[in-house]
């Protein structure tokens, strides 16, 4: 049976081959439709996923995690899509600012699903190639003061061996966490660590509103957008955070371009990802340890059309290699996790191929 694939995106198409979200249209016929909305880190899964899916016919639009939290709340999607936990959004929303509020998220007995991890990449581009910078709970409070704006730092800072002294040039998330998934998992790293007495609470605002100073540069939300922005203005001292599948994924347009990868706590994820014949697993996520969620948010009154399509997700071997070689980590193969996630009466579990749920 032939079937439409509509994938709706303000993105402009560009070389970068993960990334090429258009709107394309397939035949399709006589199927139900069903409205996904948020993350862009999520739509190049989605869209592997409605390749194979032959029972719906999704419709994917972009537009940031903060947009699809919304949408589902407001019962404008059927499928929402963040890259963090919607939690704090829907806990401070109000129907003045947002026009929604908790209850609203509440009375339509909304359920957040996590279905695979992503890890974050910082990426940046020096004259010196031959020294990398490597992030760790020393140097962190730097990178978020030099993101913010509040403080510029060179190359050579950040990088002792370096001799560049170009100041570093931050590529930072328009509407900051408020807006983007893939800046809040940017910003996670301040849970937890001891800022030695400093006063970190303007950055922490200024990275959580987008309200950034200094020679910060904004980008739209998604991956690709931000990846075009940063290679074609093509400034020495460039950096930028992005998914880590996204960088996986495209490493080579990456580094033809001039681009480093940043190593977290001395782990290389590149190598790491060939070492392990390019899957990554969860002792990865726990050695290097700045990862996000791929979470989809639905109503537990959803249809059964959209509840199969969740049971599917989760136990087709299709989808879980489609998660495996986009350089994620699926939740489908962690028994416990999986089971802290699914709601029994929203999904009906194959107990026959899965007896130990």
């Amino acid at each position: 049976m032939k079937k439409y694939l509509k994938v709706l995106s303000s993105i402009a198409v560009l070389v970068v081959p993960i990334a090429i979200i258009a709107y394309t249209a397939v035949p399709r016929l006589n199927m139900p439709i069903v409205s996904l909305t948020g993350s862009s880190s999520l739509q190049p899964l989605m869209t592997k996923f409605s390749d194979a899916y032959t029972n719906l016919d999704l419709v994917i639009q972009g537009g940031g995690s903060g947009y699809g939290i919304k949408t589902v709340a407001t019962g404008i999607t059927d499928i929402g899509l963040a890259s963090k936990n919607p939690y704090s959004a829907v806990y401070s929303a109000t129907d003045s600012k947002d026009n929604y509020s908790k209850n609203d998220w509440t009375n339509k007995h909304i359920k957040t699903f996590t279905i695979a991890f992503d890890n974050m990449a910082i990426i940046y581009k020096t004259s010196d190639k031959s020294h990398i910078l490597n992030i760790t709970k020393e140097n962190i409070g730097d990178i978020y003061k030099m993101f913010s704006g509040i403080q510029p730092y060179k190359v050579s800072d950040l990088i002792s061996e370096s001799s560049d002294s170009n100041l570093f040039t931050p590529y930072a998330r328009t509407g900051g966490e408020n807006a983007s998934g893939t800046a809040t998992t940017f910003s996670s790293q301040f849970q937890g660590y001891d800022w030695n007495n400093q006063d970190m609470s303007s950055v922490k605002s200024i990275l959580k509103s987008g309200n950034y100073i200094g020679n910060v540069r904004t980008t739209n939300e998604s991956n690709v957008e931000t990846w075009n922005k940063i290679k074609n203005e093509n400034v020495d001292g460039a950096i930028t955070y992005l998914s880590l599948s996204f960088v996986l994924e495209n490493y080579k347009t990456i580094t033809d371009a001039g681009f480093s990868l940043a190593t977290i706590n001395g782990v290389n994820a590149y190598n790491s990802y060939v070492k392990n014949e390019k899957k990554l697993d969860e002792k990865f996520i726990k050695s290097y340890g700045w990862f996000s969620v791929y979470n989809i948010m639905v109503s537990q009154d959803a249809s059964d059309n959209v509840k199969q399509f969740i049971k599917w997700i989760y136990f087709s071997k299709t989808s879980q290699n489609i998660i495996n070689n986009l350089a994620l980590v699926s939740v489908g193969n962690n028994q416990t996790y999986l089971k802290s996630m699914l709601n029994l009466s929203l999904i009906h579990i194959w107990r026959c191929r899965r007896s130990t749920l």
